[in-house]
């Protein structure tokens, strides 16, 4: 680890200072302790530059910041641009000086990063490019618009909207709807929505409903079967109307038109024959002067039956499976 160390030049009283190695030392640790603010965006962000051209095959030249074998906390470096945009490598450099007639031959290494495999080498797919503060604003931006669309789109449901429960314990915000009465001044956003279209409305025994001023019911839906409204059919074309029978009693008018024949069997009393709408008998009776050709054949006329069944009401339902209806209240 390093320490920031500050130079007090303008302080001596001889307002001169020391230039040695040790001071250029400490100028060069600062400069590396300001390139770990880097760290802040990653350990491989392309700074600037390093673009890659249309066909993939080079990229320009530019500035990387890089966590390297060399500063683990990371330096700015140059890429020198070239031929190849998988791989890049850091290559060093060292830079001779001479000072009267001495030779410093690694007086300074300069450090660059060039395209293709080396010792130490990088790819170019884990490099990131710098978002700018600028742009995570906007980003940041847009993705608040996203949450408040998704926040709007999970909202919870418009007051007075009605779900079937199956559950034993009714979730807050709901009520049964079971015709309850409730305070419009407690309750002013379901006013809102329901209104008094309940207020006269019908209990499950068939009572009507009796609500003074200043309260609204809820709709009573125990018992009862939800039709679509429809505005084209008189009998659901308001809100909360109420109809059907659990159980039916025909009427005349409802069962279709019959009716049923039987045998009237009797004796003719005259002497013409038929061979139509008779039976045969055993033996006949009488002379064959008689009445009915020697009572051996009996007629007979048809006629309607007396009505018959025991009048009782019919089940009048579908299969039904029995769930709560409740509604948002607040």
């Amino acid at each position: 680890m390093m320490k920031q160390t500050l130079g007090n030049y303008l302080t001596q009283l001889n307002k001169d200072f020391p230039l040695d190695c040790s001071t250029l030392d400490y100028l060069q640790n600062n400069i590396i302790m300001m390139q770990m603010l880097g760290l802040v965006s990653g350990d491989k962000i392309i700074l600037s530059g390093c673009e890659l051209s249309e066909d993939k095959s080079t990229r320009s030249e530019g500035y990387v910041f890089l966590r390297t074998n060399a500063q683990d906390s990371g330096e700015v470096i140059y890429f020198e641009g070239g031929v190849g945009a998988t791989l890049i490598h850091v290559k060093e450099t060292s830079i001779p000086v001479t000072v009267q007639d001495f030779q410093y031959t690694t007086a300074y290494t300069e450090r660059t990063l060039v395209p293709g495999a080396g010792t130490e080498q990088y790819s170019w797919e884990d490099f990131e490019q710098l978002v700018s503060t600028q742009e995570l604003n906007a980003a940041l931006l847009a993705l608040q618009k996203k949450e408040a669309a998704d926040i709007v789109e999970v909202a919870p449901p418009p007051y007075g909207t009605v779900h079937m429960f199956a559950g034993s314990i009714i979730p807050d915000n709901y009520h049964v709807c079971d015709g309850t009465k409730l305070k419009i001044a407690d309750y002013p956003k379901l006013y809102a929505s329901i209104g008094k279209q309940f207020n006269n409305g019908k209990a499950p025994n068939g009572t009507t409903y009796m609500t003074e001023e200043g309260y609204f019911r809820l709709p009573d839906l125990r018992s009862k079967f939800i039709v679509g409204k429809n505005d084209e059919d008189a009998d659901y074309n308001a809100i909360g109307a109420v109809g059907g029978e659990k159980d039916h009693v025909l009427t005349i008018d409802e069962i279709p038109s019959h009716s049923h024949n039987f045998n009237d069997y009797y004796y003719r009393e005259q002497d013409a024959s038929t061979s139509t709408n008779y039976i045969p008998v055993d033996k006949g009776v009488g002379s064959n002067g008689g009445t009915d050709d020697d009572n051996t054949k009996m007629y007979f006329q048809q006629h309607a039956t007396d009505t018959t069944g025991g009048g009782l009401a019919h089940e009048n339902r579908p299969p039904f499976y029995v769930l709560t209806y409740i509604i948002r209240i607040s």
